[in-house]
């Protein structure tokens, strides 16, 4: 027998007639980007019409692959007002002719806790629509392993990010439990540095081909040096040297750019420069 989300509702104390199910695509750049900016509460929060009359309770879920949906959490609505004339965060995306009609008090519950970022629904064959009413059946398609939480927060904002090669490794290892996070570094290009952290040389590097950033960084996990020169040098005198390895991100590449490869070198070679990775780092060259 399937379990649907209304199983998983009422064994938490929730009445799914009082409960509106919101999923948020990841192919909308708008939600998209408040997700990995930390706009998401506030995405949810406001809206062009009284989307959540007549509920009590959101449930709300990340669209990711196809219709399929991971539960970001519950939230209880306290109240809405109007969104006329308020003052919004900068850079929260705001559509200048169809500004937010309404905002919606919302407060994070912890019901259904254990299930954050765990719990995986099928949205069904209204995914265009992405309010459903809680009496519309999910079926529950996985309740996957907790995840890192440490490791959760780290990739909340990439770019300023620091990854050790075992976090990396891990992230490899298992895509799924960090789909969003995959999804995005699939589709950046960029400019990026690997730190020894035993002995400070550092790498600057480019990535702009097939699965962007995300696919260059596999070639690293699966090889521990990505075919670079002095990496492999490093290797054979420390094989264990690469779980010192840190990656980050120097500069995000525009798409437009990326597709010229000369300019992406000149980007590359002005940050090796200015770091001094070919006479005291990585780079060979």
């Amino acid at each position: 027998m399937l379990l649907k989300l209304s199983d998983v509702m009422r064994n938490a104390g929730l009445n799914p007639k009082e409960v509106k199910l919101a999923r948020h695509p990841m192919s909308d750049k708008d939600a998209k980007f408040c997700y990995e900016n930390g706009f998401f509460e506030l995405y949810l929060k406001t809206q062009g019409k009284k989307r959540f009359e007549n509920c009590r309770y959101i449930l709300n879920f990340v669209g990711t692959q196809g219709t399929l949906g991971r539960y970001e959490g519950c939230y209880l609505v306290k109240g809405v007002h109007s969104a006329k004339g308020m003052e919004f965060p900068k850079g929260f995306p705001i559509k200048p002719k169809n500004p937010p009609e309404f905002y919606y008090d919302l407060e994070k519950q912890d019901i259904m806790q254990e299930y954050e970022d765990r719990l995986i629904i099928d949205w069904g064959q209204g995914a265009r629509n992405w309010c459903h009413n809680g009496t519309t059946e999910k079926e529950i398609v996985a309740l996957m392993p907790h995840r890192n939480a440490q490791l959760v927060s780290k990739l909340t904002d990439f770019e300023n990010m620091r990854l050790s090669f075992d976090e990396l490794e891990s992230i490899i290892a298992a895509p799924d439990f960090y789909s969003d996070w995959v999804g995005a570094l699939s589709t950046t290009y960029a400019i990026y540095l690997i730190t020894d952290t035993a002995s400070g040389q550092q790498y600057v590097g480019s990535a702009y081909g097939k699965n962007g950033l995300y696919g260059r960084w596999s070639e690293y996990v699966n090889t521990k040096h990505g075919g670079n020169k002095k990496m492999r040098e490093l290797l054979k005198k420390h094989p264990e040297r690469y779980h010192r390895f840190q990656f980050s991100i120097l500069q995000t590449l525009p798409k437009s750019l990326a597709v010229d490869n000369v300019s992406v070198i000149e980007v590359e070679s002005l940050w090796k420069s200015k770091l001094n990775t070919i006479e005291f780092g990585l780079n060979d060259n």
